[in-house]
């Protein structure tokens, strides 16, 4: 059931009316309905297998828990070890079906990639002590499978989310005003800008062989856009309707399209997959006995500085190819990993030559040097995310060493742009709609803009978000040539 779905709106009326008849005691239980009901609609063989995952993490993180409670910490690393084990081997294995195309993969369960990395996260923090495991197994159900975060994040933690996730708030009407806010804002993103400008991303990346050149450029740009207001755009639909329910969650983006460096990106964007492989894979692996080893062989030829830069680059690469094989066992995503890797390892080693640099010349002061940096990013970035719109990483590359031959198609470039599916309305559109978010995006520096419309004017921001879905309602993308399609990240 896709959130922008007519069947979504009235799915959420109906949950919501039974939501708030219901007892305060009992919401939680119509949230977990809700959430099975929802998840159904992708299809019965996805209840298998959340419910199983459900259920094995639920009784290893009671394992674990038993056993820290009995002061026998070294004992529970072995469930917890083993819990990893058969998650990640699950997800590798889905992962790996669904690359080389065997029958296994017309079984793939939309959001697996979400709630294994949540469950994962789940059961090492009760091994480390940062939560208790819980006691109700419909309660760790809800939390496993909320609706909202179900197919596409944020991956919430369960000491972050549960007070509010079980405590059955009622209806607000500011807090509802706020919701519907967001909810459309990210109506507005997906329907508006990404559905209208996903048909000329696909005919630009299915024949690479013709749109090369400058076509190529376009795709690169196109797809940043694209992919900015599909992700975002679904991000801001699912964090408005958990606000709805008073679901206390954690943001997913910070303008990362101001971000001056690859490192400062990642810090923005999808933040709480950044946060989950830094807490459950990096600081792990830092301090693994494994890589106590390998530094103290290293330390014997090598400066401590050295040898701490080995490791750490060395982890950090690592890192980024399991975050590349996370969304996907296919060489695009892997050299998407790796490439993000490798900048940021080269940005730490070249730390101290960029300190020097700057207190010589003084340039990270000036407005100019700041704007560049920016520009910068967001070229490197696109050149690194073209990567998922091929399945091979060697067609990508094909694709940059076009940059520098004429394009394989003849006639006019804005005749050619025209034909990809978009009319010349639809582009004048989408460079309206990005305008607004540039403006969105500098105002948010100080707070988020509709909470700053509401705190001035409650009135007007009630104006504006009318006007806003008046617009969505208008230009959305629902014509000749409308393709429903999955939200990009629900295919993960």
């Amino acid at each position: 059931m896709l959130f922008t779905s007519f069947g979504f709106i009235l799915f959420l009326l109906a949950l919501s009316a039974i939501y708030s008849a219901a007892p305060q005691k009992a919401r939680w239980a119509v949230l977990l309905a809700g959430s099975f009901v929802f998840y159904a609609f992708s299809g019965f063989y996805c209840l298998v297998y959340i419910s199983a995952v459900t259920a094995l993490t639920y009784f290893f993180a009671r394992g674990v828990g038993g056993l820290l409670e009995r002061g026998r910490k070294p004992r529970a690393a072995l469930p917890l070890a083993l819990c990893v084990f058969i998650v990640s081997g699950l997800l590798l294995t889905l992962k790996l079906s669904a690359a080389f195309s065997s029958p296994i993969s017309l079984l793939f369960p939309m959001g697996i990639s979400f709630y294994a990395l949540k469950t994962i996260g789940y059961v090492t923090d009760v091994y480390r002590g940062t939560c208790k495991a819980e006691k109700n197994i419909f309660k760790y159900a809800l939390f496993v499978s909320f609706f909202p975060q179900l197919v596409q994040g944020p991956i919430s933690r369960f000491k972050d989310i549960s007070p509010s996730l079980f405590e059955g708030r009622p209806f607000e009407f500011e807090r509802t005003a706020s919701a519907l806010w967001r909810i459309i804002w990210g109506f507005f993103k997906k329907l508006v800008v990404a559905d209208r400008l996903m048909p000329a991303v696909r005919a630009l990346s299915a024949e690479p062989e013709i749109y090369t050149g400058i076509y190529f450029a376009v795709l690169m740009l196109f797809y940043m856009i694209t992919l900015f207001a599909d992700f975002t755009g679904g991000i801001d639909i699912a964090l408005g309707v958990s606000e709805l329910f008073g679901v206390e969650t954690a943001e997913n983006f910070d303008r990362p399209y101001l971000a001056a460096s690859i490192s400062e990106f990642w810090r923005r964007w999808h933040i709480t997959m950044g946060t989950w492989f830094r807490d459950y894979v990096f600081y792990p692996l830092s301090a693994s006995r494994f890589m106590g080893g390998i530094t103290k062989k290293l330390s014997r030829s090598f400066s401590p500085r050295t040898v701490s830069s080995i490791n750490v680059s060395a982890v950090t690469l690592l890192v980024w190819f399991l975050t590349g094989l996370w969304h996907g066992a296919k060489s695009g995503y892997i050299v998407w990993g790796l490439l993000n890797g490798l900048i940021i390892v080269a940005t730490l080693n070249l730390k101290p030559r960029y300190a020097a640099f700057h207190k010589r010349w003084g340039l990270n002061k000036k407005s100019w040097y700041k704007a560049f940096c920016v520009v910068r990013t967001f070229l490197l970035m696109s050149c690194i995310q073209v990567f998922d719109c091929f399945s091979e990483a060697s067609t990508t590359f094909r694709m940059f060493a076009s940059l520098f031959a004429p394009p394989a198609i003849a006639g006019s470039f804005f005749e050619t742009l025209t034909s990809l599916g978009p009319a010349a309305s639809d582009y004048i559109v989408v460079a309206l709609a990005c305008a607004l978010f540039a403006i969105a995006g500098f105002s948010g520096k100080t707070g988020e803009v509709r909470k700053k419309l509401s705190a001035k004017s409650p009135v007007f921001s009630a104006f504006a978000a009318m006007l806003l879905l008046l617009f969505v309602i208008v230009f959305g993308s629902y014509g000749i040539g409308y393709d429903s399609s999955q939200f990009i990240y629900n295919g993960f």
